[in-house]
């Protein structure tokens, strides 16, 4: 997003000039001189600060800049005063902030419960009062709220808002819908201009055009609205964050982090703003970056709904459930109808008691359309955590979503694609579900399902980069050639024709000679893809997009475990032992596929290292060296952590260095351990 130059600096405005004490002096008193002058009521100047309006800015200055003690006093000061009604609602409205931007939920509805005693026709006030209950699953109580608002003020935009969160998240699609359509309507009606409405506009007017894919929408949404908003505010961090989670979405991390980057150099103490660039983290599985934004977030409020589910969300990728609970619990404890919140529980449920057949998952999740009027002969903690879910929402599209993540990270593609099968059936609004079929088609070689899938998905999301970088792969990888042999189907660019040929006489060879070590054969033929450079991308470009959607990875083959992806040799800065890589990736085909994707991570590297037959090469003896000294190892319980959160690349060259773990168990509990011979 074009940002104007001027927003997000924290350059010396007039009101920030006027902070030192002699510009605080001659405001004050030039103050006292006009109302002795104009004969205005004491309560107009007020005893601390000047007007009860220069008061109530300065208080939302310092609660704009993260300095939430300063902004506490201010508003509490305020409303200890006689002011005028909208005053007041002003500064109770500042105040509830104040405490909810710090994890002090109850104290942020009990000020605005007691504005309301005082003022009880205010629409704001309700409305606000609403957004509160919402976010913390009160739901019947905020639904009161809002017909309170918007009874008083059929424009009241909090109001407005959460009563469309509140029929999406009772799965009334279609009255949501309408609700966030209200906003498009409401903008063309008015063109408001201050910051705060054009923020409410954006954020319902984005919810109306995802769900009818109205593409025109998202380029007036970042063009328009959010520039107009900033230029009535350039101190509306809302706006930067507003934008940031929209690029976030889309998986256009360069300019996600440029407006969470904006947001934070407004308020270096916005949790959200942390917790986001969490989540922007946990995108490019850099889990310990994502743990450290989320951490940052609690330090400054310990009640961040995001910033939990990061945390939990670390512990789950790792299947750390004794990590993952506490954040859990922590969360539930703010929200527990939060589909996210859901989410992470079920996925805990599940790694305690286990992980499903697909046909177990299937008849359990066939109570969402049915709206929990399905039973289920001896439920698990999952089974009744689903039922009461769609009891209450027989549309919980983000709730299987994150559930298909879950499985997805975990290589259950079977369970995964069940899940996101269904998000797109329950809500087809969500272009989340197509988008992540469509990319678990890609892993598992289903080429003609996930072209169809992703088309869809870019239609209803052209801006999403992984999409597009998917399909853009897809229109390569239909001009390769196919070399098809009994248990392979190679596809290559013409180019490299001949070096397929040789590969797949070679993988034949190597089949022969792993399948009765493993005792087992893949039910179909293996698909090996080999890229190279074109249009414009080198081969490893292409090669890293079509494993993540995004233009890098660290290696430069990789496996599905249903696939295999390569750059060819003939085009990367450093020619490459293509035998090797073969023959490892399709240890990773066998092992994986013959435990059903339950082996450690570890021991199928383990296995494949051995396998294609290295040795300690020199950097891994120097490695060794270093740190063998220092204890600075991993052990059979930690080892995994150096492929999930290496911290560095010596960790992650130390974690392949120390699969010779295999050698040791077959040494000391005999071969059969490392085959299935």
């Amino acid at each position: 997003m074009n940002r104007d130059s001027s927003s997000g600096r924290l350059g010396t405005s007039v009101r920030e000039a006027n902070r030192g004490c002699g510009g605080f002096t001659s405001r004050w008193v030039a103050a006292l001189l006009l109302a002795w002058l104009l004969g205005v009521s004491p309560a107009f100047v007020v005893a601390a600060g000047g007007t009860v309006a220069e008061r109530l800015e300065t208080a939302r200055d310092h609660l704009q800049h993260g300095r939430y003690a300063e902004a506490q006093g201010d508003y509490e000061s305020l409303l200890t005063g006689t002011i005028e009604p909208v005053d007041r609602r002003e500064a109770a409205i500042g105040l509830s902030e104040v405490f909810a931007e710090t994890g002090e939920w109850e104290l942020a509805v009990s000020v605005v419960r007691e504005a309301l005693e005082a003022n009880g026709d205010d629409a704001d006030l309700w409305g606000r009062l609403a957004e509160l209950q919402f976010a913390t699953g009160a739901w019947a109580a905020a639904k009161q709220s809002v017909e309170a608002a918007i009874q008083r003020d059929t424009d009241a935009l909090r109001a407005r808002i959460t009563l469309a969160h509140l029929h999406r998240e009772a799965g009334e699609s279609k009255d949501a819908l309408e609700q966030y359509r209200w906003f498009v309507r409401y903008y063309n009606r008015v063109q408001p201009e201050d910051a705060r409405t054009l923020r409410y506009v954006a954020a319902g007017s984005l919810e109306y055009a995802r769900w009818k894919r109205v593409q025109s929408i998202f380029h007036f949404v970042i063009n328009t609205l959010c520039p107009d908003a900033l230029k009535a505010d350039p101190q509306d961090w809302r706006t930067s964050l507003l934008s940031g989670e929209l690029l976030l979405e889309k998986y256009n991390r360069p300019q996600a982090e440029e407006e969470f980057a904006a947001a934070l150099a407004i308020n270096p103490l916005a949790a959200e703003v942390h917790a986001a660039r969490g989540r922007l983290a946990l995108q490019e599985g850099n889990l310990d970056e994502a743990d450290e934004h989320a951490a940052k977030s609690l330090e400054i409020n310990p009640r961040q709904l995001s910033a939990l589910l990061v945390r939990a969300e670390v512990e789950l990728r790792t299947d750390d459930l004794t990590g993952a609970v506490p954040f859990i619990e922590r969360a539930e404890a703010i929200n527990r109808f939060d589909q996210g919140v859901l989410a992470a529980r079920a996925a805990a449920h599940l790694l305690e008691a286990g992980l499903p057949a697909r046909d177990r998952l299937q008849a359990t999740l066939a109570a969402i359309p049915a709206a929990g009027q399905l039973s289920i002969r001896d439920p698990s903690k999952f089974d009744q955590l689903v039922l009461d879910l769609a009891s209450r929402n027989p549309r919980p599209g983000r709730f299987l979503n994150d559930l298909g993540d879950f499985f997805e990270a975990r290589r259950k593609y079977a369970l995964a694609e069940a899940c996101f099968t269904l998000a797109v059936e329950v809500m087809p609004e969500l272009s989340g579900p197509h988008t992540s079929l469509g990319l678990t088609y890609m892993r598992t070689g289903r080429i003609a399902e996930a072209e169809a899938t992703l088309d869809e998905a870019f239609k209803s999301d052209p801006f999403h980069v992984r999409v597009s970088n998917m399909r853009k792969v897809l229109g390569v990888l239909n001009g390769y050639e196919t070399i098809r042999t009994e248990h392979f189907s190679i596809r290559v660019d013409a180019s490299d024709a001949e070096l397929g040929a040789y590969m797949a006489e070679y993988l034949e060879e190597v089949h022969a000679e792993l399948a009765p070590v493993y005792g087992y054969e893949p039910p179909q033929p293996t698909q090996f893809e080999v890229y190279s450079s074109a249009k414009g991308q080198t081969a490893h470009q292409w090669f890293s997009a079509r494993m993540t959607g995004l233009p890098w990875i660290q290696t430069i083959g990789a496996s599905t475990g249903v696939i295999v992806a390569l750059a060819s040799p003939r085009a990367t800065d450093e020619p490459y032992h293509w035998g090797r890589v073969l023959k490892h990736e399709y240890v990773h085909i066998l092992t994986l596929q013959e435990t059903d994707f339950n082996m450690p991570h570890w021991y199928t590297e383990a296995l494949a290292v051995r396998t294609e037959g290295t040795l300690l090469n020199e950097q891994w003896q120097k490695l060794l060296l270093n740190r063998v000294p220092a204890g600075d190892v991993f052990t059979l319980q930690t080892v995994n952590s150096g492929f999930q959160r290496p911290e560095g690349l010596d960790d992650w060259t130390m974690a392949y260095c120390r699969c010779q773990y295999a050698d040791f168990i077959e040494r000391h509990w005999g071969e059969e351990c490392c085959s299935n011979r």
